[in-house]
């Protein structure tokens, strides 16, 4: 579980807001279940939930100040900033660099010591990748010199010179002075060059890209053992291609649970640029499910692509996350679906009632 924790102003000065992370671990049976109460002593906004299980399980949760009595109860970090900025910051430094912490700590001590060598690229990278530098030696060291070079040619050589008198050091002073400016500049850049996306694509949120291709991949798989189903049974073509339209005809008013993104999945392989994004062109329902020797999962990773205007790589790395995947709420509580999500489309009882008027 992810968070923005607001630090208790100190003595004099605005609060801090950093990224945490807390959490408990649960040992349930099939079928158990658990209530636990998070305390938080800091103004908190929740922003992500990570949710490991061997099984499917549903998590509810809801924002209230209330007794505790016979609720196991877990405090939330309540460090101290310098404790929190020791322990806790460079493991949300080091997933921000996309990094394990061994790997993002190499990479920064090899730019510590270019730096150190006096390499000001390297310098920047750094402060980028760890804002601690900002309070280090190293740092206020190279902000002194640069804001030393600024004085000295503001007042020594800041000055029309008389064409009696030709001072040789203002064209150094000068070049050190523009240089230690965008320097400067640039030590607040350094602190957005993470969170910069001018000309790049921001990447969908890990729970929305999960949920829909688990989504497309739960229909697919469930029209394409329908249509072998039936025509084992003795139904003609066009008899099946009429009752996978209508099943997903019916689908796409199930919005319960994880039928909730069955139902955007129905929406999704009738929807022309969707279809056209993917490569697929005006392929019918038939075509997608029978008409193509590509495995469903290929075709969802396709289509969900398609939707969200990223690779299929990126489908893949973000499906495989795990993340929670919100679920409509149910009044004050609101809901998220973790652990495996590969569903069988013709096990819901919804669908079964479906597929049960349609086969009168």
């Amino acid at each position: 579980m992810t968070e923005d924790r607001e630090e208790q102003p100190a003595a004099h000065g605005p609060p801090t807001r950093v990224p945490t992370a807390f959490g408990a671990l649960f040992s349930l049976p099939a079928g158990g279940t658990q209530t636990l109460k998070i305390q938080v002593t800091r103004d908190t906004l929740l922003y992500g939930v990570t949710f490991s299980s061997e099984r499917p399980a549903l998590l509810r949760y809801r924002m209230k100040d209330g007794p505790t009595e016979g609720t196991p109860l877990t405090t939330a970090g309540d460090d101290s900033l310098k404790e929190y900025l020791e322990r806790d910051f460079p493991r949300h430094m080091a997933a921000l660099a996309g990094e394990d912490l061994n790997t993002w700590t190499a990479k920064n001590q090899a730019l510590t010591e270019r730096a150190l060598a006096g390499e000001d690229e390297a310098l920047f990278e750094l402060l980028a990748r760890d804002p601690r530098q900002l309070s280090t030696e190293l740092t206020l060291g190279r902000v002194l010199t640069w804001r030393t070079d600024i004085q000295t040619y503001s007042h020594f050589y800041r000055y029309k010179p008389s064409r009696f008198i030709v001072d040789e050091g203002a064209f150094e002073a000068r070049e050190r002075m523009e240089g230690a400016r965008k320097n400067l500049e640039r030590l607040g850049a350094s602190q957005l060059e993470f969170y910069d996306f001018r000309g790049k694509r921001p990447l969908p949120p890990p729970a929305v890209v999960r949920a829909t291709y688990y989504g497309l991949l739960c229909l697919l798989r469930g029209l394409k053992s329908l249509n072998q189903a039936r025509r084992q049974a003795g139904d003609r073509p066009e008899q099946v291609a009429r009752l996978v339209s209508a099943l997903v005809d019916g689908l796409v008013t199930l919005h319960r649970d994880f039928l909730f993104y069955v139902a955007l999945a129905a929406t999704l392989v009738r929807d022309p640029e969707v279809l056209a994004g993917a490569g697929l062109g005006v392929s019918s329902l038939s075509e997608l499910v029978t008409g193509r020797d590509v495995p469903p999962s290929e075709t969802a990773r396709l289509l969900t692509g398609a939707a969200f205007e990223v690779s299929e790589d990126t489908v893949e790395r973000l499906a495989a996350q795990p993340v929670a995947v919100p679920l409509p709420p149910e009044g004050d509580d609101w809901r998220l679906l973790a652990g495996p999500l590969e569903y069988t489309l013709l096990d819901f009882p919804e669908v079964q009632e479906i597929l049960s008027r349609l086969t009168r």
